[in-house]
């Protein structure tokens, strides 16, 4: 694995996550990407279309929080 994504939303499974996949990464020399994701509860899905979710209005310091952290544990690893 040359490339490793970390998706994060900034809670306390996601923070497991970020480790597990900076241990990865570590392991086998690997590049890590984070990107934020937002809990399922913050879409609506359009009836009918199952598949398709419009985004409620983004909190961009709740984003900005998740990926700092995650920055600040891969400075550390």
């Amino acid at each position: 694995m040359k490339r490793i994504v970390i998706a994060t939303d900034g809670s306390p499974s996601a923070r497991e996550a970020v480790e597990v996949g900076l241990e990865i990464a570590f392991e086998r020399g690997g590049d890590v990407t984070f990107v934020h994701v937002l809990p399922p509860d913050q879409f609506i899905t359009a009836r009918n279309a199952p598949a398709l979710a419009v985004p409620h209005e983004v909190d961009l310091d709740e984003s900005e929080t998740a990926l700092r952290e995650a920055a600040d544990a891969a400075e550390e690893a």
